[in-house]
């Protein structure tokens, strides 16, 4: 039980990967096993407990896990929004959010895949140029489309600010 929970956790970041493409779109492969949302080729996945949950068979509900990193895109054109710049720089910023996003995914996903010690789950496949232009897209346009469509400002509370200190009064010059 300790082994298969060590090999669990050590599966663990490149599940999160696999999962992230999933949601973006491009999906992922465990040798014969294909899973995307809009391809599934089922078969026999290795036996540890951090694989269980993959599908059997395709859903019509995965498309609407596309709208997670839809939702981070939104939420970067919120963040965007606080910008102290003109729509134009906060434009900027989500591109270069989007960017940065794109390659950080781009990069892990090619880390995540590999061989899988040459057996009937050989190779693990991640698309990592899919990925990381999947990300940056579903990224970038939700957050670009915020910014634009609020015109760049955001309704953000100020920070509240330190009260000011009340003012002495003034001696009056009829007592001095």
């Amino acid at each position: 039980g300790l082994g298969m929970c060590l090999l669990s956790l050590g599966f663990l970041p490149n599940v999160l990967i696999g999962t992230l493409s999933f949601a973006a779109g491009p999906g992922f492969a465990i040798g014969p096993v294909v899973l995307a949302q809009w391809h599934f080729h089922g078969g026999a996945v290795p036996a540890v407990p951090v694989l269980a949950p993959l599908p059997t068979d395709i859903a019509d509900w995965w498309l609407f896990l596309m709208l997670l990193p839809a939702a981070v895109g939104v939420l970067v054109g919120l963040t965007c929004c606080r910008l102290d710049a003109p729509v134009t720089g906060r434009l900027r910023a989500v591109g270069v959010s989007a960017l940065v996003t794109g390659v950080i995914w781009l990069v892990l996903a090619a880390l995540a895949g590999g061989a899988l010690a040459g057996g009937p789950f050989d190779p693990v496949t991640v698309p990592a140029g899919s990925l990381g232009v999947a990300v940056c897209l579903l990224v970038g346009v939700p957050a670009a489309v915020t910014v634009w469509v609020t015109g760049g400002t955001a309704t953000v509370e100020p920070a509240p600010d330190e009260p000011e200190p009340e003012a002495e009064p003034e001696p009056d010059s009829a007592t001095a």
